[in-house]
């Protein structure tokens, strides 16, 4: 794979996710909440899975484990909205919920951002400036340790998510 189409499949992933957290901003009043929600967050988790399996990231040996980080959290908030669908979509559930739903989104922008410019950011090619493939690795370097920093603050959230869902939500 050339490095100018892994650039440009890199660029429109993130377009994808883009259009996702513009759906969940846009209609995330009007529409049901964890309706708009799982389509945010499975638009998001499409796109960075295909960009790390279609990138050439085959193997688990190759695969960037930051990159699966984010991939899990955000598969966790799938299965928080999709557990809890009913429930979220009635509004049956404490409004801190929203407020930490909310904070987790803005952690989840940040930390796919970093995903996608660390998947963008490998050495290019034997052939290339060498200055070029050591700002590529030092850039690599900085989104995953932010991607690092990111984790365990979207951990505490989406388990605060979850608690709140599994014991301070009602029936009815």
């Amino acid at each position: 794979m050339t490095p100018e189409y892994k650039k440009r499949l890199i660029h429109y992933m993130k377009g994808i996710s883009s259009v996702g957290v513009l759906l969940y901003l846009l209609l995330g009043s009007i529409a049901p909440s964890a309706t708009i929600s799982i389509i945010t967050f499975g638009l998001i988790f499409i796109s960075l899975l295909l960009s790390v399996l279609l990138t050439g990231m085959k193997t688990l040996k190759t695969l960037n484990k930051h990159v699966l980080f984010t991939l899990l959290l955000v598969g966790w908030r799938i299965a928080l909205n999709a557990g809890y669908f009913e429930r979220i979509n009635e509004g049956s559930v404490s409004g801190e919920f929203y407020t930490f739903s909310f904070l987790s989104l803005c952690v989840m922008i940040f930390q796919v951002m970093a995903s996608f410019v660390s998947l963008g950011t490998s050495p290019r090619d034997i052939n290339t400036n060498e200055n070029i493939n050591k700002h590529n690795e030092q850039t690599k370097s900085k989104m995953n340790s932010i991607i690092y920093l990111l984790s365990p603050l979207n951990i505490a959230l989406l388990g605060v998510m979850h608690v709140i869902l599994a014991a301070f939500s009602t029936d009815g």
